[in-house]
């Protein structure tokens, strides 16, 4: 389930003692919260879930999930604390989402990224994407560069054999 191991990765993000069923209960403890929220967040602005199957997760009503939702806004303007958690939350989201998008178009192309000579795990998100993108690039030119000889080849043997 979506929901449950978002609720885990943001847990672990924001405390080693936190879980899931933490999150779920009615505590007030300032980690239980921020990690709640930032929960919240993620679900709806990134996966678009309903705020109703949201609360139903963590026994809120959706009304809750809706002003944590809203006020994650806020606190980010103003709370540096609660903004760092966040950021470093998130950011991990967008890498991950970002290393798993990449490792499926390898996939597609028949190609690790053993193959590639780069490590996901060793990547800089900007330096490391950037050297990883232009591999690939690399790699469909030569492909792009084969297919056209192919055709090129074809189109004499082809006219070869016509005569």
């Amino acid at each position: 389930m979506i929901i449950n191991k978002i609720a885990d990765k943001v847990c672990s993000h924001i405390s080693i003692k936190l879980g899931v069923k933490d999150l779920k209960k009615d505590s007030r403890l300032r980690d239980v919260i921020d990690a709640r929220r930032i929960a919240y967040y993620i679900l709806r602005e990134k996966y678009n879930l309903p705020y109703a199957s949201i609360g139903s997760f963590f026994n809120k009503d959706h009304a809750t999930v809706l002003h944590s939702y809203k006020s994650v806004k806020d606190l980010i303007k103003y709370d540096i604390i609660f903004k760092e958690k966040f950021d470093a939350c998130v950011d991990s989201f967008y890498k991950e989402k970002d290393e798993i998008k990449l490792i499926e178009a390898l996939k597609d192309f028949k190609i690790s990224v053993e193959d590639l000579d780069v490590k996901i795990d060793s990547m800089d998100k900007n330096t490391g994407l950037y050297e990883l993108l232009k591999k690939i690039t690399k790699f469909n030119n030569n492909l792009i560069e084969l297919i056209n000889n192919q055709a090129k080849f074809q189109d004499q043997w082809e006219k070869i054999t016509q005569d």
